[in-house]
């Protein structure tokens, strides 16, 4: 009998030790491509992810507190809250993902992090976590 499932390949990019975890894997990759990411999904978000992000400003006032997990290069969830008058606290994996978090919305407060690892106080005052996925339409 012949096993027709692929076997797993070694990466063929050098820059990549074969040890690799895969939150680093992720963290690596949207290092490498973010600015062709923010280029790409930026002007053009997804009819999925404004529709729940609209549904969750209609809900908060100006002033609540929002963690948004996953914030990517800041555009356009965590512009959209930051407009909406709220407190944003926003995190990332990716260090240049959060570096363009900076240029783009430099009034939230941006972490580089595995959310994951994340450790807030019980009463951080954190009214939302916000993270609006959804692949591309």
């Amino acid at each position: 009998m012949v096993n027709s499932s692929p076997s797993p390949r070694p990466s063929t990019d050098a820059s990549i030790p074969q040890s690799i975890n895969s939150k680093t894997l992720v963290e690596h990759g949207y290092d490498a491509i973010a600015p062709a990411y923010l280029a790409w999904c930026g002007p053009r978000p997804t009819t999925t992810r404004l529709h729940y992000l609209n549904k969750l400003l209609a809900l908060l006032a100006p002033g609540a507190n929002v963690l948004e997990l996953g914030c990517g290069a800041g555009v356009p969830s965590t512009q959209a809250l930051i407009e909406h008058g709220l407190n944003v606290t926003a995190v990332d994996i990716s260090s240049a993902q959060v570096a363009l978090a900076h240029q783009h919305v430099p009034q939230a407060t941006l972490i580089h992090a595995d959310m994951m690892s994340l450790s807030f106080e019980p009463d951080g005052g954190e009214d939302v976590l916000e993270w609006v996925g959804g692949g591309r339409k």
